[in-house]
C-alpha cells in the first residue's frame, strides 16, 4: 500500500513545500492547480506505507515552519492523507509527463522521452527549431514546470538574443539544483558555465541531467556559496530562489558581474521586484534592462554599472 499526501496551499509556498516533500522521500509529486494564475495550489506526493509515519511527522513540523513565515497566507495551508493501491507511481508519473516548451528558444524533456534526433516528424516539429534540455523530473526542484523557473529561462534566451556570440564566455548559475540554467545557458553559446549549490545533493543532481546533456566538458559544478567565488567575474548570472535569499546574498551581486555583465534573477512574487530594486547594492550597482512576469512571479534583467568608486581597480577575470 501507498500512501498519498496532499497539501493545499497558497502558490508562494510551491517551492518550499517541494523541497520538503522531496527530502522527506517522496517517491514523486504532482501539482494540480486550475490555471496559472490560480494562486491555489494542491501538490500530491506518494509514500510507501511502511515509512509513512515517520516522514509525515517531520513534514507536520516543517510545515508549521513555513506557516509561521508566511502569516495570513499560512492559514489557507491544508493537509490530508488516503491510502491507496499499490502500484509503480515512477512510471504512472512518467506517462503523464509531457514537453514544456518555454519561451521562442527551448523545450524540456525527460531522458525517458522516446522522441529524439532519430525520429523525423518530432525532429521537424521541435529539435529543429529549439534546443533540447533534458532534465530527470524525479531529481527534485528545477525541472522547467515552475513559473520561477521559466522566468529565468526566458532571461536567458533574452541575454543570448543581446549579446554578441563572442562575448558569451562566462556563465555562473547560483543555486544551481537539477542545473537546468547552466544547461541553457551552456547550449545557448556560452563557452563556460559554472553551477553552484550550498546543497551537495542538488550538486549530485545536477551532475546527473549534465551528463544526460552531455555538457561535462562546458560545465563544472561545485559546492559552494556567492561568497566563496574569490573576486571570480562573469559575463552573465542566474539566480532563481525568494526575496529573502536574494536579500541575503545581493551584496556579493556586484563582485561576480562584470562591469556591463548581465544579472538575471527570478523566485519574486509580484511587488517584490521593486523591494529588490530599491536595496541599494541593487540601485547602486545595477540598473534595470526588463522586467518578466509568470502568473504572479516575476523576473528582473538587470545590467552591472561602472562602479563609481574610481580608486577601485580589481582586475576582472
Amino acid at each position: 500500500m501507498w500512501i498519498e499526501l496532499s497539501i493545499t496551499a497558497p502558490a508562494v509556498f510551491q517551492d518550499a513545500l517541494s523541497n520538503i516533500l522531496f527530502e522527506e522521500g517522496a517517491s514523486g509529486t504532482e501539482e494540480e492547480r486550475l490555471s496559472i494564475e490560480d494562486s491555489i495550489i494542491t501538490l500530491k506526493a506518494y509514500f510507501p506505507e511502511k515509512d509513512f509515519k515517520s516522514s509525515v511527522r517531520n513534514i507536520r513540523k516543517r510545515l508549521q515552519s513555513v506557516c509561521k513565515r508566511g502569516n495570513k497566507a499560512s492559514k489557507k495551508v491544508k493537509i490530508a492523507f488516503q491510502s491507496i493501491e499499490s502500484m509503480d507511481w515512477g512510471l504512472e508519473w512518467k506517462k503523464h509527463f509531457k514537453p514544456v516548451r518555454i519561451g521562442k528558444t527551448f523545450i524540456i524533456l525527460p531522458p525517458w522521452n522516446k522522441k529524439n534526433k532519430t525520429n523525423k516528424e518530432w525532429n521537424k516539429k521541435y529539435h529543429n527549431r529549439r534546443i533540447v534540455i533534458i532534465i530527470n523530473p524525479g531529481q527534485g526542484f528545477g525541472t522547467g514546470t515552475h513559473e520561477s523557473t521559466k522566468i529565468c529561462l526566458k532571461l536567458i534566451e533574452e541575454i543570448s538574443a543581446m549579446t554578441e556570440s563572442a562575448k558569451l564566455k562566462k556563465f555562473l548559475d547560483i543555486g544551481t539544483g537539477s542545473g537546468i540554467l547552466s544547461i541553457a545557458a551552456a547550449k545557448s553559446g556560452f563557452k563556460s558555465c559554472k553551477g553552484i549549490d550550498i546543497d551537495p545533493e542538488a550538486v549530485n543532481n545536477a551532475e546527473e541531467n549534465i551528463i544526460l546533456n552531455r555538457l561535462k566538458s562546458k560545465i563544472s559544478l561545485h559546492v559552494l556559496s556567492p561568497f566563496d567565488l574569490g573576486g571570480e567575474y562573469f559575463d552573465a548570472v542566474a539566480a532563481n530562489m525568494i526575496l529573502s535569499e536574494h536579500i541575503g546574498i545581493c551584496s556579493c551581486y556586484k563582485n561576480i558581474v562584470k562591469t556591463n555583465g548581465l544579472l538575471a534573477v527570478s523566485g519574486l512574487v509580484e511587488g517584490q521586484e521593486k523591494e529588490l530594486l530599491s536595496h541599494p547594492e541593487i540601485s547602486n550597482h545595477f540598473k534595470k534592462i526588463k522586467t518578466k512576469s509568470c502568473g504572479e512571479w516575476k523576473g528582473l534583467l538587470l545590467k552591472r554599472t561602472e562602479t563609481k568608486n574610481k580608486n577601485v581597480t580589481k582586475k576582472q577575470t
